[in-house]
């Protein structure tokens, strides 16, 4: 970046959780984020994300930095919930993000972006949840998929009105955007 970009600086512990920023799948998600984000939405304050597989919570962490005040932050293991907390304590972004364990299943719908950085077998597990939570125009982040498995991620989600919007790259690596229709 150059002098006239700002930058917010996250401060992580990532304990035993994943996610430290330094991984290829977590920084794709972190500039598909950005490039939502970045100029902010209109409706910035009342949008509603979703950070399923949070981890040390840096995507949770992160989109709080950019101005989302509505943020789910939720994982499978409480250790990974415990550091998220955490950090964003450290992040002094609490206010604006709430961790937990709550299944997928149990959480509301109308999220207008959720980040999904997981094993690729379980985004397509999961993709009728996730499709259904999502809101009419939102978008939907899935990371954490290898190069030979981004065909076996874009079949799973072939089946639900979603527009493909992009796959971006690093080394073997993918993250893969969709858009809900409206």
């Amino acid at each position: 970046p150059d002098a006239t970009e700002e930058r917010s600086v996250i401060v992580l512990d990532p304990g035993m959780a994943f996610g430290t920023g330094g991984h290829e799948t977590t920084r794709l998600c972190l500039e598909c984020l950005e490039s939502l984000l970045v100029p902010p939405p209109v409706d910035l304050a009342e949008l509603k994300l979703l950070d399923l597989g949070t981890g040390s919570g840096i995507l949770a962490i992160a989109a709080a930095k950019l101005g989302a005040c509505r943020i789910e932050a939720v994982d499978i293991d409480p250790q990974a919930v415990k550091v998220a907390e955490e950090n964003c304590t450290l992040n002094g972004v609490t206010a604006q993000v709430r961790c937990s364990t709550t299944p997928l299943e149990q959480l509301g719908d109308g999220y207008r972006i959720i980040l999904a950085n997981i094993l690729a077998e379980e985004l397509v597990r999961l993709a009728p949840e996730l499709v259904k939570r999502l809101a009419p125009g939102g978008s939907l982040i899935l990371s954490g998929i290898l190069a030979e498995r981004e065909t076996l991620v874009r079949h799973g989600f072939d089946r639900f009105p979603l527009t493909f919007e992009a796959s971006l790259a690093d080394g073997e690596w993918r993250c893969l955007h969709y858009r809900r229709e409206a």
